[in-house]
């Protein structure tokens, strides 16, 4: 194909393979330029991931079970946290939100 550089969308079971382009890459094997790499659900190793301190407190043994209940209590905590990542010209959230 000619390419020089690109960015790597890669989901579920693609990304086993976008890992290994990467992993070839990082050893020189290929002469390409990954300018970006996207997972979309995949499995990784904890260790290289960057979770939020949130997260972090809920993945704790003694503590998760705690934060979730006291984080878990209402529609409209769950309402504030969707929308940070919710387009709302496409959809009614309401009507999402209450039909899940």
């Amino acid at each position: 194909m000619g390419l020089k550089e690109v960015t790597i969308l890669a989901h579920d079971y693609g990304t086993s393979v976008a890992k290994e382009i990467l992993s070839r890459k990082n050893h020189n094997l290929i002469p390409l330029k990954i300018n970006r790499i996207i997972l979309c659900n995949s499995s990784m190793r904890l260790e290289h991931l960057h979770i939020r301190n949130m997260d972090k407190l809920l993945k704790d043994k003694k503590l998760g079970k705690f934060i979730a209940r006291l984080t878990n209590n209402s529609y409209q905590t769950f309402k504030k946290r969707i929308n940070t990542t919710y387009n709302p010209a496409l959809n009614d959230i309401d009507f999402d939100l209450n039909n899940i």
